[in-house]
């Protein structure tokens, strides 16, 4: 699991979810893999090659309120309408 993994999971399977659903899920995913890092960092090397990292990286980490918020990345039609208002708004500067 990649932090790429985890934007896709928040972003697209719970964006309409309640926040509480989405910081609980963080959290959980967090819990797992601080007990893995702690636990098994060197097996998991030893076995896969590969070194064992939240996916949730330190910057979209909740803080363990209920109104923490995770950094969800934009839809396509949101980064455009982004630009395009963005855009227009230069040109009148």
């Amino acid at each position: 699991m990649e932090p790429t993994d985890a934007d896709g999971y928040f972003g697209k399977v719970l964006r309409g979810s309640p926040s509480g659903i989405r910081l609980a899920h963080a959290q959980a995913l967090t819990t797992y893999f601080l007990f893995l890092e702690l636990r098994y960092k060197v097996e998991i090397h030893r076995m896969t090659g590969r070194v064992i990292e939240c996916p949730i990286d330190e910057m979209n980490r909740p803080r363990g309120s209920k109104d923490a918020a995770l950094r969800i990345p934009p839809t396509e039609p949101e980064i455009k309408t982004l630009f395009t208002g963005w855009g227009g708004e230069l040109a009148i500067c």
